[in-house]
């Protein structure tokens, strides 16, 4: 509408890209390719916020944050969980590996690394791992802990990277060895991911 004027949201990949994924697969993969395509201006987003790997912005028109609204643009981190989910759902849908290869994993993995790394293992939780100060995808509380939608995601993204580096590692060798290269994976960045989502706090009360 008007108030987006021509800006990308996380909405291309929640509300647009699912509708497109079975009505016309192709559009769907071309909405992945922008995001491919500003994946270093994410990589320089997340050295801006002092992470590593890579953060997509809330609002974008050419790859860089566009956001007016600070303690939002700033503390949406489920952007990156957005765009893990579209990239998991459009490879459960089509089965499309060449894509994986070529560019989903590049995608799945910066992302991954920043999520990883944007929580840490929290005593006083009992070491679960917490996703503190965001700002859910309701957009109106910008500074809470352990957003269910954002720790819910991360978990299961951080489970599809480490399912994506096993498919790679068994079908494509050689692009897996680039890519662990370029996105400085090593074995204590896996077994981060792992323990992260294997421990991931999620705030369920049975008796509420």
């Amino acid at each position: 509408g008007i108030w987006y004027a021509g800006h990308t949201f996380w909405d291309t990949e929640i509300f647009m890209l699912p509708m497109f994924l079975y009505s016309d697969p192709k559009v769907a993969k071309n909405l992945l390719m922008f995001r491919y395509n500003k994946l270093d201006k994410a990589r320089e987003r997340a050295k801006q916020m002092d992470h590593v790997g890579a953060l997509f912005p809330w609002n974008t028109t050419d790859g860089e944050e566009s956001g007016h609204v600070f303690e939002i643009a700033t503390a949406q981190y489920h952007i990156n969980n957005d765009i893990f989910y579209s990239i998991y759902r459009y490879y459960e849908t089509t089965g499309d590996h060449q894509f994986m290869a070529d560019y989903g994993a590049e995608i799945l993995f910066e992302i991954s690394r920043c999520m990883a790394h944007r929580g840490a293992f929290i005593p006083l939780r009992n070491n679960k791992f917490c996703i503190n100060v965001v700002c859910g995808p309701d957009e109106y509380s910008p500074v809470v802990d352990n957003n269910m939608y954002t720790n819910y995601l991360t978990r299961k993204q951080l489970y599809f990277a480490l399912e994506i580096c096993e498919l790679l590692k068994g079908r494509y060798p050689e692009k897996y060895k680039v890519l662990y290269e370029k996105c400085s994976l090593s074995p204590e960045e896996l077994d981060l991911w792992k323990r992260a989502a294997d421990n991931m706090y999620i705030g369920y009360n049975k008796e509420l």
